[in-house]
């Protein structure tokens, strides 16, 4: 009985608190005791910093596992992609030797291997992709076989040809449009001048097909952005398409590059092949 009593008493309070009530104003229905925990700036402030961090580790676990499924993780061997990619450190000791160099600070990131990429993939997009010699008589891949980064800029179906100036004209063979299109290679650095555009990505081997060629359905024409020859070696900077003058099979293509996260330390593993060592993640550069 005395716990009815006690909501009765309660009741008759909140009756009279009713009743006195001026227009316009709200019934005060907790006492300086009873205020609610989650006004308290303090409270609502420890609250959206735990909610902040549960995010953010979920979105970063989430993102990692994510990244390690999805995408395959490469480095960059060599300089043929310089000045696009390679390492941040002794870049012109490395390109003047040409060679792999245990040691030395490379790129590395990640690439999308999965088998829907060929439907985004594009002109200019980077591309791993291994070449004709890393197959057999049996068109299977050599154990010695490795990964090349190379830029992608003839499509299946189309014909082409660069002038002495290392500029790209291209027309589609199932177009009815007989006149060449001049292709702009615009995936230089834009802070570069122009002088070091035309050194560093638009030189052309004397190799270069002077007549124009036809892709198949199945072939791709790749080549690296350091081209020319190194006059220290007279070796082409880019072993690439025009190079030995064949293009790549679509099969020969395993995947696009997707980001470099930072650079790493190229090593030997136990079997005497290069490996990415001492990671340094930096802010990641999307292609």
């Amino acid at each position: 009985m005395g716990k009815i009593e006690y909501m009765e008493e309660k009741s008759e309070v909140s009756k009279n608190e009713f009743e006195n009530l001026q227009v316009g104003e709200s019934p005060n229905l907790k006492n300086d005791e009873g205020k609610d925990k989650g006004s308290s700036p303090l409270y609502l402030g420890l609250t959206i910093l735990v909610t902040f961090i549960a995010l953010f580790s979920l979105t970063f676990s989430t993102g990692l596992f994510f990244h390690n499924f999805y995408y395959t993780s490469i480095f960059v061997d060599g300089t043929s992609m310089y000045p696009t990619l390679n390492g941040y450190e002794d870049i012109p000791n490395y390109r003047d030797h040409g060679g792999n160099y245990v040691g030395e600070k490379v790129d590395f990131g990640i690439i999308n291997t999965n088998e829907h990429f060929f439907e985004t993939l594009e002109r200019f997009d980077i591309v791993a992709t291994y070449y004709p010699d890393d197959y057999d008589a049996n068109g299977d891949l050599k154990s010695s076989a490795s990964l090349k980064i190379k830029r992608l800029m003839v499509l299946p179906n189309e014909q082409f040809y660069f002038d002495e100036n290392g500029d790209l004209f291209v027309r589609s063979i199932n177009s009815l449009d007989v006149e060449y299109k001049f292709i702009e290679q615009d995936f230089y650095d834009a802070f570069m001048s122009e002088e070091e555009r035309d050194n560093e990505y638009k030189k052309v081997t004397s190799n270069i097909p002077s007549e124009p060629r036809t892709l198949n359905n199945d072939e791709y024409w790749v080549m690296g952005d350091n081209r020319g020859v190194n006059p220290n070696t007279n070796l082409a900077r880019s072993s690439d398409c025009q190079y030995f003058l064949k293009p790549v099979k679509k099969e020969y293509i395993v995947g696009v590059l997707v980001a470099i996260e930072g650079t790493c330390t190229l090593a030997n593993d136990n079997n005497h092949r290069l490996t990415c060592e001492n990671k340094n993640y930096t802010w990641p550069i999307l292609f």
